[in-house]
């Protein structure tokens, strides 16, 4: 894949969505503002933060940025194309995995 190639979007995954967890995340251009913790207990969720970090380093390449933007959420981080493009891919395995993970927004902000 080149920076000019679109990414195939999956209109249907392999398993019927289900809402377990509403989760709210309040941001700034710097720092989460997370009420909650990825590792809070949830006894109706199928997969946990642990599970999805653990889908998450199956898959090569980049994995300690991929980690690092779960774990501490919406922040500012340096990467090149090459990280992004991987990360990008890592993160719809991971949505393809969790059905309950319905959307996920991302804003990306560069100066040239």
């Amino acid at each position: 894949m080149n920076q000019n190639e679109k990414i195939k979007a999956v209109a249907k995954g392999k398993k019927p969505p289900t809402i377990t967890k509403v989760i709210t995340y309040a941001t700034s251009d710097e720092i989460t503002n997370a009420d909650r913790s990825g590792r809070d207990d949830c006894s109706t969720c199928k997969f946990s933060y642990f599970s999805i970090t653990k889908i998450a380093y199956d898959i090569p390449a980049h994995g300690d940025l991929l980690t690092k933007l779960i774990r501490n959420g919406p922040k500012q981080y340096p990467f090149k194309f090459d990280e992004l493009r991987d990360i990008l891919l890592r993160g719809s395995r991971i949505f393809l995995a969790e059905p309950s993970l319905l959307e996920v927004c991302s804003f990306f902000y560069c100066s040239v």
